[in-house]
């Protein structure tokens, strides 16, 4: 199947055509760096912006210090009246969820985001309790974004409170519409109209929607697989639900992966097998020629111990 060569085509559409899988897709970020930016987004939302330089580098900074960390801008039809930055750490097992309330962009040089990261006690007053749900509608990224994630964003706001806000690129937007929720790093694709309500609230109930799950952002892709095809065998919805005790390699592309059940301590083995030209498909909507991308193939699925 070849992607017509006509302006309005989106590569989501494809992707959903040649039956990619969408798990096992999610970003892999243990920290979100999320700013309110209110102004028109660019491609490259933070190097293309027109913040501050000193702010500027300052991100840019956390990026090259943090590992495994990303930048997002937000942002809500009706703006917070402030300036709204958010740290999200979001580990396996408690995540957390730190907010600051800016009076102009320059505040972020005084914030010691180290601190924020490391959870320094000096920082437990930005802790909070709250969640956030963020959809991709970075339109100048990937028009498939600018439309899908715009439809899901609007169908999203007569449910969503305080905690839903579109956002910029946060990768794989052949499966748009994207989002994320924090603190907890669950990443979805592929969210129609009809599915926002169910994903709202998997959202506030802590627990997952596995239709439109792409995996956590935690974990690597052989664990997202494996994450995947647990919860699918045992029904489990709940966050975090499992522990990720380790990986094995067993074979080229076969891995197993052990989990912990949190509830009753029930040690489950999954297997895997990763292929790396599983399909073929586009990444970007701009893409001329289509990229062979890995698919995973559940092997087994066992119960190996008990608490």
């Amino acid at each position: 199947m070849t992607a017509p060569a006509i302006p309005n085509f989106y590569r989501c559409d494809y992707s959903r055509q040649v039956g990619e899988q969408l798990f096992a897709t999610a970003t892999r970020a243990d920290v979100w760096l999320l700013l309110e930016v209110n102004r028109p987004w660019s491609a490259k939302a933070l190097d293309e912006s027109d913040l501050p330089a000193a702010v500027q580098d300052r991100l840019n900074g956390c990026l090259g210090s943090i590992p495994n960390s990303r930048v997002q801008f937000i942002r809500r039809l009706q703006p917070t009246g402030g300036i709204a930055f958010f740290v999200a750490l979001t580990r396996e097992s408690s995540p957390a969820l730190y907010k600051f309330h800016l009076s102009a962009y320059e505040d972020l040089l005084a914030l010691d985001v180290a601190a924020v990261v490391a959870g320094d006690v000096s920082q437990q007053a930005f802790l909070t309790g709250e969640s956030l749900l963020a959809v991709c509608t970075n339109a100048k990224r990937d028009r498939s974004c600018g439309k899908y994630g715009a439809d899901a964003y609007r169908a999203m706001l007569p449910y969503g409170g305080d905690f839903l806000w579109q956002t910029t690129h946060i990768g794989g937007h052949r499966f748009a519409a994207t989002c994320v929720s924090l603190p907890y790093g669950v990443i979805y694709g592929r969210i129609e109209p009809q599915d926002t309500l169910a994903v709202i609230e998997a959202h506030q109930r802590g627990q997952i929607r596995l239709e439109n799950y792409r995996g956590r952002s935690c974990y690597d892709d052989v664990a997202q697989a494996a994450d995947y095809f647990l919860r699918q065998q045992t029904g489990e919805r709940g966050l975090p639900g499992f522990r990720l005790l380790d990986v094995e390699t067993l074979a080229e592309g076969v891995s197993a992966v052990r989990f912990e059940a949190l509830q009753d301590g029930q040690v489950h083995c999954v297997e895997v097998l990763k292929v790396p030209a599983g399909v073929k498909t586009y990444q970007n909507s701009t893409d001329a020629e289509p990229a062979l991308l890995p698919q995973f193939r559940l092997l087994k699925c066992e119960e190996i111990s008990s608490a």
